[in-house]
């Protein structure tokens, strides 16, 4: 699990959502299976490969509370109600 990012300075847009895919990204390789973001974070998703939006969970928060929330619920089955058995790690993503 991995809550992303910090909030970005005004005018770093571009960066941000970079930086944003590149740390799902990073998650994906790691195979980490949920990622919680802010809510304001949910249009890009877009930009993320097919194959890592199908493998990582994502939740996005509201508030600091749903993001405790989240971090601290047990973990439900992935939202395809496919559990992801353990194996060799995920292919590259390019």
């Amino acid at each position: 699990m991995a809550a992303l990012p910090r909030r970005q300075r005004h005018g770093a847009g571009t960066r941000r959502e970079s930086e944003l895919v590149g740390r799902v990204l990073a998650a994906y390789r790691a195979r980490v299976e949920r990622v919680i973001l802010p809510r304001r974070n949910e249009a890009d998703l877009e930009e993320l490969p097919k194959e890592v939006k199908e493998r990582i969970r994502f939740i996005l928060a509201d508030s600091a509370e749903d993001l405790l929330q989240a971090a601290f619920t047990p973990q439900r089955p992935h939202a395809t109600g496919v559990t992801e058995p353990a194996g060799p790690p995920p292919p590259p993503v390019h």
